[in-house]
């Protein structure tokens, strides 16, 4: 087992330009033809190979935190949001941006590109349980943050108040664990 202090510094080692979107691409159901996949002590990360892409990334989740806020019932503005509603940040922040302005980012895409998953077998190699539709998937982050930009000029005149619905809608898999009972269940007889 790995000290979590020592894990750590080899992270920042290996990741020195960390991706913002990092818990929104481990679901898999964001992808990003500059992010760079890696494993360290059975964890898993990503990386951008793009600084300047990086801090744009970085910017815009920051705006998209600040007025996911309210909608998500966080007074406070101080310290990170909490796991859970930081993947609806993310993901549903994506979601809300491929919404507005995916359609121009899918005719820009390059052939770079990350593909969506078509079937169950490219899902489960993702990840995935099953291949969501395709209108769940962001498929490519860079290339929708860069068609956004283009209709809207700059990451403060992105229309939030139409990416927020997408953050309320998007709800995370509850996990429930099967019950197992200590005792067999006892049939009825047709006595």
């Amino acid at each position: 087992m790995v000290d979590e202090t020592e894990y750590r510094a080899a992270y920042n080692d290996i990741n020195t330009i960390r991706c913002v979107y990092e818990k929104a691409l481990m679901t898999r159901q964001c992808l990003c033809h500059r992010a760079r996949n890696f494993r360290l002590a059975e964890r898993e990360g990503f990386a951008c190979n793009n600084p300047d892409a990086q801090r744009r990334c970085a910017t815009l989740l920051g705006l998209i935190r600040r007025n996911a806020r309210f909608a998500l019932g966080i007074t406070s503005a101080k310290g990170p949001l909490p796991h859970n509603k930081e993947i609806r940040v993310q993901v549903g922040g994506l979601r809300g941006l491929k919404q507005l302005c995916g359609e121009a980012a899918d005719i820009a895409r390059s052939d770079a590109a990350p593909t969506v998953p078509r079937n169950m077998r490219m899902a489960r190699q993702m990840g995935l349980a099953a291949p969501l539709p395709p209108e769940q998937i962001v498929g490519d982050i860079d290339a929708i943050v860069e068609a956004c930009l283009r209709r809207h000029g700059d990451l403060e005149s992105f229309p939030f108040d139409k990416i927020i619905p997408a953050i309320v809608a998007y709800q995370i898999k509850r996990w429930r664990r099967k019950r197992r009972s200590d005792t067999p269940q006892q049939k009825p007889s047709d006595e």
